[in-house]
Parts: structure tokens; C-alpha cells; sequence
């Protein structure tokens, strides 16, 4: 079968932090604090927002009290364009350059760098 990058329907320009993003998201490498606990770079797997027991993804993305406003935003933007349950997988398993967008938002209006 034909392989298409995830990336090939974006259209217009975007920042640098978009596609390293959204690849990291994809592929399951970030700089979290369980990854960097794994790897010997951080002291705690704990959140440096709420002190929850492991900062992943998941937790940045769908739990982290702290970051509850730009969520709402983010769910009320993606809602219909995401299979439901809403999880992780869901979202970035999408495919669509919209809900990358709105996932990218999210991570900028937050200040998470992955």
C-alpha cells in the first residue's frame, strides 16, 4: 500500500512547533517528566503543573487542572470532528489538519513545549 505523511494535507504555512508537535504527539516522544525520568533527565515523573504522579501526554492534554480553560476551548473546537470517547489516540489518530490546529493552539495558549 501507498504511504501518505500524516503532514501532506497541510495547506497553508505553518510554524516549526506545529510539526515537531504534532510528530512528537504521533509518535509518543515527549519531553514530559515521565519521559524525561525515564531517560535520567528529570529528578520526578510528576507533573510541574499539579504535582499529579505522572506528567504524560494524557495528563497534560485531558487532565491537568491547570490547564482547564484552554481545554474547554480545545474540546468545544474539536467535538465534532473527533471520534467519541474523546482520548489521546482519538484525537491525534484523527488525521485532520483542523484538529492538529486546534490540538497546537491548545499546546501554545498552555505554554506546554513537548
Amino acid at each position: 500500500p501507498n504511504w501518505i505523511p500524516w503532514f501532506q494535507n497541510v495547506m497553508d504555512p505553518k510554524p516549526k512547533s506545529f510539526y515537531k508537535n504534532i510528530a512528537r504527539l504521533r509518535s509518543g516522544v515527549c519531553c514530559t517528566n515521565e519521559y524525561l525520568h525515564k531517560i535520567n533527565k528529570s529528578d520526578t515523573p510528576q507533573c510541574r503543573s499539579c504535582g499529579h504522579i505522572v506528567e504524560n501526554t494524557e495528563h497534560l492534554i485531558l487532565d491537568c487542572p491547570e490547564f482547564d480553560g484552554p481545554r474547554e476551548r480545545l474540546f468545544t473546537k474539536i467535538r465534532d470532528k473527533v471520534m467519541h470517547p474523546m482520548n489521546l489516540d482519538t484525537i491525534i489518530g484523527c488525521g485532520l489538519v483542523s484538529v492538529y490546529n486546534s490540538v497546537h493552539d491548545f499546546l501554545t495558549e498552555s505554554n506546554i513545549k513537548l
